[in-house]
């Protein structure tokens, strides 16, 4: 218990739960943003408000770049190993 205390896991966890729901937030604008705004005008404001809201939410949120980045990584060459030439022997 007193390890759980020392590490803030339960406030850490708080944190990355907001940051997941601020990120779905953003999802489904762009949602609504693809299906129902056509207007070119208001699409560029749209847009660059987003873009904005993303970067307060990533500068706010927990650094997760490294474990997503080498997740991505991993499924990516295992992916592109099966298209491989070289496996084709």
């Amino acid at each position: 218990a007193a390890f759980q205390t020392f590490m803030k896991f339960s406030e850490r966890a708080d944190i990355h739960k907001v940051s997941a729901r601020r990120y779905g937030e953003i999802k489904k604008e762009i949602e609504f943003i693809i299906t129902f705004d056509s207007d070119e005008r208001t699409l560029s404001e749209r847009v660059d408000s987003i873009r904005q809201k993303e970067s307060e939410i990533s500068q706010e949120s927990p650094n997760t770049i490294s474990y997503n980045w080498k997740r991505a990584k991993k499924e990516t060459i295992n992916e592109n190993n099966g298209y491989s030439i070289r496996n084709k022997t």
